[in-house]
């Protein structure tokens, strides 16, 4: 899953060559999965609590506060993805027109870009 990860990560970069926009949208979501994935194989894989032992890592106390803030970044990051994309939708569609202020809050307006 790790190598999927990091493949998938060099494909999104561009390094193989563009990518058609429906994989760039499913590689945006599959991405961070993958990454949650291989932490988890990580966490519970016993070789690992072996090597970091001598740090003073237990694996029960360590395990649920890492799979917990592994799932929390996880949760972050597909957040930040699906804003990111709606950002660069609006940004494709509407142009920005500057600041206006009224009686209300301060608000931005943006207009229909021209095609």
């Amino acid at each position: 899953m790790a190598v999927c990860a990091v493949a998938l990560y060099f494909a999104r970069r561009g390094t193989f060559g563009g990518l058609p926009s429906i994989l760039k949208v499913l590689s945006a979501f599959l991405l961070p999965s993958f990454i949650l994935f291989s932490i988890f194989g990580l966490v519970l894989w016993p070789i690992f609590w072996e090597l970091v032992k001598p740090l003073g890592l237990v694996r029960d106390k360590a395990a649920p506060i890492i799979l917990f803030a592994s799932i929390a970044l996880w949760s972050l990051s597909l957040v930040w993805v699906a804003l990111g994309g709606m950002i660069r939708w609006l940004k494709r569609r509407y142009e920005h027109h500057g600041v206006a202020l009224g009686l209300g809050p301060v608000y931005f307006y943006f207009r229909r870009r021209r095609v």
